[in-house]
């Protein structure tokens, strides 16, 4: 599998408020039963409270994800990341400075030909698979409901004024329900995880592109070129894998 991962303050903001984890099991055991481990989280709240948010998903889900028992691979990510949810929601509500911080967050477990993804917030997941690309992750945001429920359409909810409204994160309410899906990956099937400071200046179509022409570093590399030349409004982030 070749990999890359990156991430980038942009060009406006003063701190970074994304976090990433790329892990890939050098034991073998563990890399058979666990697999590899991506995340993007992107922190909610502003300044050191979405960065120390962000920074807890990730740690969090790393630890107990590969911490656990012999729990199948989605149940296991699954619980990982309501432990981050609880984490974060009591270190809020324990510390007033913290109060209201929280982050969106995108895992996905690589283990044997397939993909566990569980997902809260606005970063993505994409699958190119067969020459097609496809968003393998739900937008809990408030366009993208106004999109399901056909008050506006896709192009309208991508100029939108509150299209960066999100509905679900980690840490903003003691419950937590992610959306999971459970997919086959195969050789040659290329997987992007991002936050919005990509997608939101770079195009579905960019993106298809620069995956379907370029090695995973070749193409991640490119893609912050392109985010940063646009103006680089946020922190950037994304995790490429090529399996």
């Amino acid at each position: 599998m070749q990999s890359y991962a990156e991430t980038n303050t942009g060009l406006v903001r003063s701190e970074n408020e994304d976090s990433y984890v790329l892990h890939i099991p050098s034991n073998g055991e563990a890399a058979s039963k666990k697999g590899t481990l991506a995340i993007v989280a992107d922190g909610v709240g502003g300044g050191p409270d979405g960065k120390l948010a962000s920074s807890m998903a990730v740690n969090i889900i790393l630890s107990q994800y590969y911490n656990s028992g012999g729990e199948a691979p989605s149940s296991r990510l699954l619980s990982a990341m309501k432990t981050a949810n609880d984490e974060i929601y009591n270190a809020a509500k324990k510390n007033r400075p913290y109060g209201g911080m929280a982050t969106t967050c995108t895992a996905l477990a690589l283990v044997e030909g397939s993909a566990y993804l569980c997902h809260a917030g606005d970063s993505r997941a994409y699958l190119l698979h067969g020459g097609e690309l496809r968003r393998v992750s739900k937008d809990h945001t408030l366009v993208e409901e106004m999109v399901e429920d056909g008050i506006i359409s896709k192009e309208e909810a991508a100029v939108h004024p509150h299209r960066n409204i999100i509905l679900k994160a980690l840490g903003s309410k003691p419950e937590l329900v992610p959306y999971v899906e459970t997919f086959t990956v195969e050789t040659g099937d290329t997987i992007l995880l991002c936050s919005d400071g990509l997608y939101g200046l770079v195009s579905d179509s960019e993106i298809y592109r620069e995956l379907m022409t370029n090695q995973v570093a070749a193409a991640g590399k490119n893609l912050m070129t392109l985010a940063l030349r646009r103006g680089g409004v946020d922190n950037i982030t994304l995790v490429v894998l090529n399996i």
